[in-house]
């Protein structure tokens, strides 16, 4: 059997690389050891407690909770330092009496940390009822807020 040059290189070339899987495998190791010199990393201002208040208004907790956004409205909502509010409309488009729970977080664009919240119950609304939803709450740091909006569909447990 007469083999050619380039069919030779191929072999070798492929001889060599199982060589050098085979030895560099033999190096290694499943352990990584630390660097002697890294720093820890800083800790996020919200993991230190600083901004958000510990102790928010609770949100009730609903069974069978279906998400309302779409019907629900913020006509305002003040955010700046101090005692803030927001107001609103919220609908029961569902096909059974229903308790409405509308919430709204005042939180710091930057980190998405909530620094207030309020919320509003409106227990049994009828289907295809509509009714208007006040929150008050206060903002008690010198950062710019926005008012985040959410709301659910369910019966209060307890």
């Amino acid at each position: 059997m007469i083999t050619s040059g380039r069919t030779k290189d191929l072999a070798a070339l492929a001889a060599a690389t199982a060589l050098l899987v085979a030895g560099l495998a033999g190096c290694s190791s499943d352990k990584q050891e630390p660097a002697a010199d890294a720093p820890a990393p800083a800790p996020a201002a919200s993991s230190t407690g600083v901004i958000s208040p510990p102790k928010l208004t609770t949100v009730p907790t609903l069974s069978k909770p279906k998400g309302i956004a779409a019907d629900t409205t913020m006509t305002g909502c003040s955010a700046a330092k101090g005692p803030v509010e927001a107001t609103g409309t919220v609908k029961n488009t569902g096909d059974d009496k229903s308790d409405l729970v509308v919430v709204v977080s005042w939180i710091v664009p930057q980190g998405s940390d909530v620094v207030a919240r309020g919320v509003a119950v409106v227990k049994d609304a009828e289907p295809g009822s509509s009714h208007d939803w006040k929150v008050a709450s206060n903002v008690k740091i010198d950062q710019q807020v926005q008012c985040v909006l959410s709301a659910r569909r369910g019966a209060i447990k307890g």
